[in-house]
């Protein structure tokens, strides 16, 4: 699994990487196409990087998904068709820094049209967004801002061509005058102050005003979700803690109890996404569960003294090792004179480690263990441990430890060196 989430990530790094290569030859290549402008010394050296970087996609999804006939039976998704693969190579040829390498292939059409196949990639982009469910929110939001970006350009680079160039006015006017025509347009805002003055550019102006309403509630309403989700269980949880405090001052509950929930409920907040962690991954299969469990109680130990130093799988064997056990205020969680065979670890509430005599030896809270001993030596207890709040604790079962020092030493080596340190400072 670990292996596994290791390979996604950099396979998640390598579409990034795709992404912005392909945004790139989004924006340079139909500029310089429409404006006829010259390839200055960075954008060759760009088109040769971009070449490489296609090259070895190109690579990478023969490798993974194979050549297949287009009349294969397999899904779609499931292979590489040969049209695809061929249209992949072609578009990875610099047709444009070759041709500016070499002047006397700057006067051939052909290589000018040949340019605009790496524009077949910018469908790349949106099977690279379709992992967006998986990254954080800010990059969600820069991929989806930089696709609107691109289409944008396309739609004034497209203005530009259907519009006789002035010769008399610098390129970069030019771009900037329909880049405004067309934002104001698609933003349904339309100064008239630039205006079509034939037939084909007034259809090519009404097909962008009709595109320009549904972009425009196409990205004001995903950034709004992204947005909203980012905070969506801080309000969840804002919402649960109101409806507790009615709850309870409708039945008149008394301040200390009311302190107790509180308490927990923050620490459920502190240690868990939300309330509903285990409804969320309720409907999938046991196996997974099982897995999933293991990490979220991986989050719950990772800082606890003893376990600081384990490694990441050592960790997840002690996660998946424990149970969750609940104490209610004056339970008794461990009596004197019973044989140990467990040790407990306190991820909320309060205990105190009391003699026969009632005298309280220690009070432990969040965070602390205790009963250790009892995984190390063949003992009998020897002090009572009392919850003295509702407690949420972890047991890890003697047997279970056994197993998991005799293929981690460092962990039993760190138990002994927390228990010298705990008997000299008695």
């Amino acid at each position: 699994m670990f292996d596994n989430n290791k390979m996604k990530k950099r396979e998640l790094l390598w579409q990034g990487i795709v992404f912005w290569a392909i945004a790139l030859s989004a924006f340079d290549t139909p500029v310089n196409f429409v404006l006829n402008i010259p390839m200055s010394h960075w954008q060759i050296v760009a088109d040769w990087i971009v070449a490489f970087i296609f090259v070895i996609d190109t690579l990478f999804n023969l490798k993974k998904f194979g050549l297949k006939n287009k009349s294969s039976k397999k899904d779609h998704n499931d292979h590489y068709s040969k049209m695809h693969f061929a249209i992949d190579l072609i578009s990875c040829i610099p047709f444009g820094a070759i041709s500016a390498s070499f002047p006397i292939l700057q006067f051939l059409p052909f290589l000018k049209l040949m340019r605009l196949f790496k524009l077949y990639r910018i469908s790349k982009m949106f099977s690279v967004v379709g992992h967006l469910t998986v990254l954080p929110t800010p990059l969600k939001i820069q991929f989806m801002a930089t696709i609107s970006m691109v289409i944008l350009h396309w739609i004034a680079c497209a203005w530009i061509f259907i519009n006789p160039i002035v010769v008399d006015v610098p390129n970069h006017s030019q771009y900037i005058k329909a880049l405004y025509f067309t934002i104001t347009t698609v933003a349904t805002i339309g100064y008239g102050d630039i205006v079509p003055h034939d037939d084909i550019g007034r259809i090519f102006t009404m097909c962008i005003q009709i595109l320009g309403v549904g972009m425009y509630a196409f990205v004001i309403g995903n950034v709004s979700k992204l947005v909203a989700e980012a905070d969506r269980y801080k309000e969840q949880a804002k919402e649960k803690v109101h409806s507790l405090a009615i709850f309870m001052k409708h039945y008149h509950i008394p301040p200390t109890l009311q302190h107790e929930v509180f308490h927990f409920y923050n620490h459920l907040l502190a240690q868990r996404l939300s309330e509903n962690d285990d409804q969320i991954i309720s409907e999938l299969p046991q196996a997974l569960r099982s897995e999933l469990q293991i990490y979220m109680n991986m989050n719950l130990i990772k800082n606890v003294p003893v376990f600081k130093e384990c490694t990441h799988d050592c960790l997840k064997k002690i996660a998946g090792s424990l149970t969750q056990v609940y104490f209610s205020p004056e339970q008794n969680i461990i009596s004197i004179g019973e044989m140990g065979n467990e040790m407990f670890i306190i991820g909320h509430g309060d205990v105190e480690v009391r003699l026969a005599d009632g005298k309280t030896l220690a009070s432990l809270n969040e965070g602390h263990f205790f009963g250790e001993r009892a995984l190390l030596e063949e003992t009998k207890r020897s002090a009572n441990v009392v919850a003295t709040s509702y407690c949420d604790l972890y047991k890890l079962e003697k047997e279970d430890f056994l197993k998991i020092v005799t293929e981690y030493p460092d962990l039993l080596e760190s138990m002994k060196r927390i228990m010298t340190e705990r008997n000299q400072t008695k």
